[in-house]
Parts: C-alpha cells; structure tokens; sequence
C-alpha cells in the first residue's frame, strides 16, 4: 500500500492484503477467507485455506495424521515468519 497507512480500517486492508500475498506468492497455498482486527498496537489475522491438496485430505484422516499437519503447517510457517513481519511492517508503515 503506497503512502501513508493512517486509520485502522487502512491497517487491516493493508495487513488483509499482505498476508493473501504472503501464502499467495511465498507459502504457496491459496486461502479462500482472511480476517484482520487491530487490536492497539497488535494486528490479528486468522485465514481459511480453500481447499487442501488430496495428500493432506488423507493424511488428515487419522488423529495422528491430522497432528502432524498441524504441526508440519505451523513450523512451516515458523521458518518463514520474519519475512511475513518484514511485509507487513512495510505494508502498515
């Protein structure tokens, strides 16, 4: 988002934006639904996948399987979360 960001509905477009860019481009996963409340100065996102690949369908019909997506998704995201920072930083400055 060019120029200054300067109220909280411009704050979360902008950080909506960044993160469907994010899992668009880097993560390479495509989410159907992103929500983004600001809350003083902490931005919360939650997001919904669109669809999974049929691996993680099946993978997921177990406990144990859906466990180690679970996991598997989070350090994925952990690996890659100081790049996600630097966008939204730049994207809410």
């Amino acid at each position: 988002m060019a120029g200054a960001v300067i109220n909280k509905a411009e704050i979360e477009y902008a950080a909506m934006l960044t993160v469907l860019d994010f899992q668009t481009e880097f993560m390479k996963s495509a989410y159907s639904h992103v929500r983004v409340s600001v809350y003083d100065e902490l931005i919360y996102v939650t997001s919904v996948r669109s669809a999974s690949i049929p691996a993680e369908k099946e993978l997921g019909r177990s406990p144990e399987g859906h466990e180690l997506l679970r996991r598997f998704h989070r350090t994925l995201f952990d690996s890659c979360q100081h790049v996600l920072q630097k966008r939204m930083e730049q994207a809410t400055a």
